[in-house]
């Protein structure tokens, strides 16, 4: 059995302190939607953007994310071996993932990422240590801070 999988890449800017890209990349054959958000920290090591502050990352954001469930999430900070070539964070720099409310879709657990290794982590339920899904509804914003001037890396968050 031969199964098709299609692949749409998306590239958006946002508006942003620092600098983001957003890549979506929607894997028919089950459903999941991939987005990628590269990012480049200016000089005081911070970046912020809104899902929405483009227009195209309103079409985006409605059109792929508005009712799908967040699921999981990776950090990967820059290397010298990534292609093109990225230049690492500070250790322990800080990410937030924040709803329409502004609540942290990760409950802290992206706090003090490494600079030189991948890290996972699983949308947080409640206050009790309850890990699943979390439905994507208003707009999510990504704060990046205590990255060093010009830290870059890359945010992957699974939604199905």
């Amino acid at each position: 059995m031969i199964v098709l999988i299609l692949v749409m890449f998306l590239p958006v800017m946002a508006v942003a302190q620092g600098t983001v890209e957003f890549y979506s990349a929607r894997i028919q054959a089950n459903g999941t939607i991939i987005l990628s958000i590269y990012w480049t920290a200016d000089g005081s090591g911070d970046v912020t953007a809104n899902f929405s502050e483009e227009p195209g990352l309103v079409k985006w954001d409605t059109g792929l994310l508005i009712g799908h469930s967040c699921y999981y999430v990776t950090t990967k900070p820059g290397s010298a071996l990534d292609d093109p070539p990225r230049t690492a964070p500070d250790a322990d720099y800080d990410v937030l993932i924040a709803d329409g409310n502004g609540l942290d879709i990760f409950g802290g657990q992206l706090i003090d990422r490494s600079a030189t290794v991948a890290e996972n982590a699983a949308p947080l339920i409640g206050i009790v240590p309850l890990y699943g899904p979390i439905t994507c509804v208003g707009d999510w914003s990504v704060v990046i801070a205590g990255a060093g001037a010009g830290g870059q890396g890359k945010i992957t968050v699974l939604f199905r």
